[in-house]
């Protein structure tokens, strides 16, 4: 099996790992008693704490100019922490539990993608990309159906066993390595100016992030309210992720042609009618196939997003910007957003959650516009990167 091939297998049994555990973890904690106040605190202080080490790791890694032993540490330690959980009760054990793998945990989405970039060309990242990364939404989609049926039968604890398998698997595959480049002080003065064009973008992203930090944590809570059973839970989770096997594969194609913008713009306009949807929607038969939207949405908007950030990144500071991406989008706004999520559920409702998540979805869609006027403004020539390629 070539690089490519290893490559693939390890992002199905990698996001598999995922899909068997994050549906159903929340309602692991729920079950223990915790309330959505609860939960949201742990989301948000696990969020905040992992924040600098998330930066440190990827910083190192760059520096180091291998990711091997950055991966396989962060699945030993992913492993660990999931076996830990399933055998916690308590609140103050769920906290100093994942507070600890926030600390110990690489970002091991963002360190795998930037393996990835390292060795496709820069003027097909979003097509070359979004072929290996299908492989993972297959990973989810196959892995959340099955946890599904699992539980159902036994506990939801063995959710996180099948995890920790998977994980197990992770580490027998063979992982290449990056070496970094070397960089010039025009493309210094080159980075330090597309970063602050890509100022909307970060703002936008940020503000998407936060609106699904609030609804999408409690997502699987939601579902298990309105009677749907866990056999379906998880078939829904996997039909979520179906319908981004096409759409990455055309999202991909399509932002190496027309740009990233708009993908973004089209998946943040998904993802607010998703949530304005599940503001009304109480009938399992409905909320199940909603979740589709989320693969949309996903598909579209994640592909785009890796490949404006690698647009806008040198060779060599791959992983830390793909790590500062992650820390912007993700842990800054999941600081705030479970823990609004949860006292919002406690007091008002999930109604009010979903709605005011739709509403953010929304803002973030109209942050882009203007941004994306003016590139189409440009022309062609006036999007193209620094090395000529490519157009956002």
């Amino acid at each position: 099996m070539g690089s490519k091939g290893r490559i693939k297998l390890l992002y199905l049994a990698y996001f598999a790992a995922l899909g068997a555990v994050y549906p159903y973890q929340v309602l692991f904690l729920e079950r223990k008693g915790l309330s959505a106040t609860q939960i949201g605190l742990i989301g948000s202080a696990a969020a905040g704490v992992a924040i600098l080490p998330g930066l440190l790791w990827m910083t190192w890694s760059d520096r180091a100019g291998r990711r091997k032993p950055f991966v396989l540490f962060g699945f030993a330690s992913q492993m660990a922490l999931w076996l830990a959980i399933s055998g916690a009760s308590s609140f103050g054990q769920f906290l100093f539990l994942m507070l600890v793998a926030s600390t110990m945990v690489p970002p091991l989405e963002a360190l795998l993608n930037v393996v990835v970039l390292s060795g496709i060309d820069k003027a097909k990242t979003g097509t070359e990309y979004s072929l290996v990364r299908i492989w993972g939404s297959l990973g989810w989609m196959v892995s959340a159906a099955v946890a599904g049926t699992v539980v159902q039968a036994t506990e939801l604890r063995f959710s996180f066993f099948l995890g920790s398998g998977l994980l197990i698997l992770c580490m027998m595959l063979p992982l290449g390595k990056g070496a970094p480049g070397a960089e010039s002080r025009t493309e210094r003065r080159e980075e330090a100016r597309e970063l602050r064009q890509a100022v909307p973008f970060i703002a936008a992203t940020v503000i998407r992030a936060l609106s699904v930090g609030m609804a999408y944590t409690f997502l699987s809570i939601y579902l298990d309210d309105i009677g749907t059973p866990y056999w379906l839970l998880g078939w829904g989770w996997a039909i979520s992720a179906l319908p981004e096997l096409p759409i990455m594969v055309l999202a991909g194609r399509m932002s190496d042609r027309m740009g990233r913008l708009p993908l973004l713009i089209a998946g943040f306009l998904c993802s607010s009618t998703m949530a304005f949807a599940y503001a009304v929607v109480r009938s399992p038969v409905l909320a199940v196939p909603l979740l589709a939207m989320s693969g949309v949405s996903f598909g579209l908007s994640y592909i785009a997003s890796v490949g404006y950030v690698a647009d806008i990144s040198p060779y060599n500071r791959q992983a830390t910007a793909q790590g500062l991406y992650e820390v912007l989008t993700t842990n800054v706004p999941r600081v705030a957003g479970p823990l609004l999520g949860g006292v919002m559920i406690d007091r008002m409702g999930l109604g009010t959650l979903f709605s005011l998540s739709g509403a953010l979805s929304l803002l973030a869609a109209l942050v882009l516009v203007p941004e994306w006027a003016k590139v189409r403004g440009r022309g062609k020539e006036g999007c193209q990167l620094r090395d000529g390629k490519g157009c956002r």
